[in-house]
């Protein structure tokens, strides 16, 4: 074999070299609507609950994220 033939397969397959079906693509989309979508909602509010606190004390607090 030559250096190239050698090179390919010792390559790293990635989801490129194998895309996932349809059916495997919206069954990740469910999860992440599942898993990410409320912990941002519940990040964001947080993050506006401490933008009210801040504005009824008079001053201004930064989160540090």
């Amino acid at each position: 074999m030559n250096e190239r033939e050698d090179l390919e397969e010792r390559r790293e397959r990635t989801v490129l070299d194998n895309p996932p079906s349809e059916e495997t693509k919206l069954k990740m989309v469910e999860f992440l609507m599942k898993t990410m979508v409320p912990r941002v909602l519940a990040a964001r509010k947080v993050e506006e609950e401490v933008e009210k606190k801040g504005d009824k004390e008079g001053e201004e607090i930064k989160l540090n994220s």
